[in-house]
């Protein structure tokens, strides 16, 4: 995987044509701080652009969620992109406030999410949490039946 890096979406993308170069390089990582460093679509511009120039080149790999935007995943999905994979403590910090991972909340991440003891219902919740990460990236969301944690 090679990560992007820039301070615009022009100068990723300069980047972007450098990784082309090198023929073992599978999937682009897409930094979370691009949201705030550059603008909050950026990483949504830089996916489209990286699969409107290189179809079925690259995979692409978000790096984490921000909670300002944790249905990102969804968002690319709607406008075409495909988003291989994602990294995120946010199944871990929905849960640990007891909450399905939803755009309504804005949660941070929790200072105790990789050490804390979790009860088999909040385990649940975190499992509940990750499905519903999956099918975002999917181009879906779970059913209502499924999304009972109760």
């Amino acid at each position: 995987m090679a990560v992007m890096q820039g301070r615009s979406i022009a100068a990723v993308l300069t980047l972007l044509q450098e990784y082309d170069k090198i023929p073992y390089i599978h999937s682009i990582g897409i930094p979370r701080h691009f949201i705030t460093t550059i603008a909050p679509d950026a990483r949504l511009k830089i996916a489209k652009e990286i699969q409107r120039r290189y179809p079925n080149r690259y995979g692409i790999h978000l790096l984490g969620l921000n909670p300002e935007y944790i249905n990102e995943p969804a968002l690319h999905v709607s406008y075409g992109v495909h988003v291989r994979s994602v990294d995120t403590s946010a199944p871990f910090n929905y849960a640990r406030y007891g909450l399905v991972i939803s755009p309504k909340h804005k949660i941070p991440r929790a200072p105790d999410w990789n050490t804390y003891q979790w009860d088999a219902g909040e385990k649940l919740l975190v499992e509940h949490n990750i499905k519903l990460l999956r099918a975002w990236c999917k181009g879906g969301a779970l059913p209502l039946a499924e999304a009972s944690t109760g």
